[in-house]
């Protein structure tokens, strides 16, 4: 916070030593919420400022959220000012019809918004799109949280790579989270919140397991061929067996096809188990699923994936296994109190998938625990 005298030169250089030295007092909490602030002609003999300065001031204050004017009683700070009360979520785009988000982005945003309806904070979103590209993003608006302290902590549903050069990552002060694996790269300390797909994998094969399969197919998407690796040995480990031409990726609508396609043959040459990994693939798989004539719970068993508690249209018998999005969610925000309460130095939580009946039994406090086998772990689709 900037040290005030009486010889500040310029109007708006005083007006912004002012700003800084009553924000900087809000957010340290020397004005905590609901308390008053210096009256505007105390601060105009002690500064040497004139009225217009001080008032242009506070209307930065009163427009930014800090404070609110109740008559002639004075200005004060707002009950839940927005650097306690605003968790900013970053997202990698907008939606729109040609850049549509993903089944897993939809499900967050739509937990964001009963977590609002919910409690006392505020989730903005941002759209990280930076100053040097339109991509219809509102950087400029990001920044300007930032750096004005508007923000309680950010919370970014991807990893922000073309952001890690500027001060939506690199400002200091900031309790940050990260829905990423915890073994990405930032370039600042992060809270990292994770999906455990080795925990899916894990789970879904059991369950084909257990339903008499033998012989078990992969769809998901990505590029990383490390997920067909850990698939093949976790296969194995569990006395089933998989090939090369069962473990696919999809992309659009050719999973389709795809389905379809892994169907085709006798029983001695189809799986008779499936995991479809990505919630984005599912309709497209279970209509290729259908038009290949399956009996879908005779002669094929299928785990597929979901954001909980979204679930996507499947005109086919499914085992939903997934990752609850609110949790998700919650953990972050709850990682930011945490760092903003001086705990700084947290493990990242790994988030375990769940079938439908666990989901029902999960208490949130449940789901943290450190990382015990990351290594080989298959990549995430989202």
């Amino acid at each position: 916070m900037p040290v005030l005298t009486k010889q500040l030169g310029r109007p708006s250089v005083q007006r912004k030593a002012l700003l800084e030295h009553l924000r900087g007092g809000i957010v340290r909490g020397a004005f905590a919420p609901g308390s008053r602030l210096p009256r505007r002609a105390e601060l105009q003999q002690k500064f040497s400022m004139s009225k217009e300065t001080v008032q242009q001031a506070f209307n930065r204050l009163r427009t930014d959220g800090f404070v609110e004017v109740r008559h002639r009683d004075g200005t004060f700070v707002v009950p839940r000012p927005p650097h306690l009360h605003r968790y900013g979520l970053v997202f990698p785009h907008r939606h729109s019809d040609t850049q549509p988000w993903s089944r897993y982005l939809t499900a967050l945003a739509k937990e964001a918004s009963a977590l609002e309806s919910d409690s006392q904070r505020q989730l903005p979103r941002f759209y990280d799109a930076t100053s040097l590209g339109d991509l219809g993003g509102n950087y400029a608006e990001l920044l300007d949280s930032v750096l004005n302290h508007r923000v309680a902590g950010l919370i970014f549903l991807t990893q922000p790579s073309h952001l890690f050069d500027t001060p939506v990552v690199n400002e200091h002060g900031i309790p940050r989270a990260a829905i990423m694996h915890p073994d990405a790269y930032f370039p600042q300390p992060i809270r990292a919140v994770y999906p455990d797909w080795l925990s899916f994998y894990r789970k879904a094969l059991r369950h084909l397991h257990d339903q008499g399969c033998r012989k078990v197919a992969l769809l998901t998407h990505g590029n990383d061929t490390g997920t067909f690796e850990s698939f093949a040995r976790e296969t194995a480990e569990m006395g089933m067996t998989t090939a090369k031409k069962w473990m696919q990726l999809a992309h659009g609508g050719n999973a389709y096809n795809i389905a379809s396609l892994l169907m085709q043959g006798n029983s001695e040459h189809r799986p008779d188990g499936l995991i479809l990994a990505d919630d984005n693939l599912v309709e497209d798989a279970a209509r290729g699923l259908l038009e290949s004539n399956i009996r879908v719970d005779e002669d094929l068993h299928v785990v597929a994936h979901c954001n909980w508690p979204d679930r996507p249209p499947c005109p086919i018998p499914a085992t939903w296994l997934g990752f609850s999005a609110k949790l998700l969610l919650r953990h972050c925000v709850e990682s930011i109190d945490r760092q903003r309460r001086g705990h700084h130095d947290l493990p990242p939580i790994l988030l375990p998938a769940m079938f439908q009946e666990e989901l029902k039994n999960h208490a949130t406090d449940g789901a943290e625990r450190r990382p015990a086998a990351l290594e080989g772990q298959p990549a995430s689709p989202i």
